[in-house]
């Protein structure tokens, strides 16, 4: 009997896009008729991971991360074992890997299962070890996430293994009403109103923002910059936001930063926002940026990895190079000077992403996958 069963391996416990985009493709193939389980990592600090994914209505699988070791190949070995009675007594006809470290922990198990193994790529990897390539080799097939993340790799990929599936823009059904939204984060009803949505990391650029908004300062006071996102949680991102609070001291900055922490609620953020903003040193395809466009917002973004696949720049938005916060200044002043701007800008992000970027062809194109790698559901 043809198996059907679909396996989500996720890598990481936290909640972010990766698992966000994960739980889409699920729900894209669920609806083209075929069965889908996720699997998490057995690690402390997964239960978030695990409620968001019943709340989906998913099944839920635990599965433990033991890396391989030349010296003592035996504990990898017995996990793989284990993987691959879970798949076969789960009906597993492909382990999908949410991302390549995903798929490092559970390719192996896959094809000892007797499934196909596949992976998505969200991100680049530039300088990859001889054992995450090993792990790598039973893959059969890539998905990266935008062009620039396929041509920043570095494990052997032959280019019939590879393809390129863009993510869905799904924004908000119903934006929260503009003047209720900035009551709830304290924002002005008035201001110009700047969002970005990320966890405050070193791999994001909220420095160039408040760079930017130093250099604003004085000509545009009634900016306002709405920031969601973790800070609070892990001593890493204290550390980092520390650093940040600083950096706004000493550009007289604090009052035009709102930080409210991890946000829930998107359509109540984008709801907020005239603008939508991404500054990043490295990105694959960030979903923040479809939904944005989704929700009729320009997006003023770094113009980093996969970014200037989404945002046309002078469209359907600004690019500013990686580190430039003269650039993001540049960007933020001519759209708050110029208001019929803006508007032309929030109805080509709107739809390029209903056309390019929509659920359907998403969805479309995730089934077209699937049925090449195991057949109709």
């Amino acid at each position: 009997m043809a198996r059907r069963v679909i396996a989500h391996v996720l890598p990481w416990a936290n909640v972010g896009g990766t698992e966000v985009a994960t739980l889409r493709l699920a729900a894209a193939l669920h609806n083209h008729g075929y069965a889908n389980i996720l699997y998490a990592p057995d690690l402390t600090g997964a239960g978030e991971v695990a409620d968001l994914v019943r709340d989906h209505g998913f099944a839920l699988a635990r599965y433990a991360q033991v890396a391989p070791r030349r010296a003592s190949p035996l504990p990898f070995l017995a996990n793989v074992a284990r993987l691959a009675v879970s798949f076969r007594r789960r009906g597993v006809g492909l382990v999908h890997g949410a991302d390549i470290a995903g798929a490092c922990f559970t390719a192996l198990a896959a094809r000892t299962a007797g499934a196909r193994a596949t992976s998505h790529v969200r991100c680049a990897h530039p300088a990859m070890t001889d054992i995450d390539r090993w792990l790598l080799k039973p893959v059969e097939r890539f998905l990266f996430v935008s062009h620039a993340t396929k041509g920043d790799q570095d494990f052997p990929c032959a280019p019939e293994r590879a393809e390129v599936l863009y993510d869905a823009a799904v924004p908000p059904a119903a934006l929260v009403p503009r003047g209720e939204a900035r009551a709830h984060y304290g924002l002005p009803e008035d201001a110009l109103v700047l969002g970005m949505a990320a966890r405050i990391h070193p791999q994001k650029d909220h420095a160039s923002l408040i760079r930017a908004a130093g250099l604003l300062r004085a000509t545009h006071p009634g900016l306002r910059f709405l920031m969601v996102g973790d800070f609070s949680e892990e001593a890493s991102h204290r550390a980092q936001f520390a650093q940040l609070e600083a950096l706004m001291a000493e550009t007289g900055t604090r009052h035009m930063f709102v930080f409210p922490g991890f946000e829930g609620n998107m359509a109540r953020f984008y709801g907020a926002l005239d603008v939508a903003l991404l500054a990043s040193h490295t990105e694959g395809f960030p979903l923040g940026i479809l939904e944005a466009m989704g929700a009729g917002l320009p997006v003023i973004a770094s113009a980093v990895g996969g970014v200037a696949e989404a945002v046309e720049n002078g469209r359907t938005g600004f690019l500013a190079p990686d580190g430039d916060a003269g650039a993001f200044a540049s960007a933020i002043a001519r759209l708050a000077d110029d208001e019929a701007l803006r508007w032309r800008m929030c109805e080509a992000a709107r739809g390029e992403a209903l056309t390019r970027f929509g659920p359907e062809r998403f969805a479309r194109q995730a089934a077209d996958f699937a049925r090449r790698m195991i057949g109709p559901p």
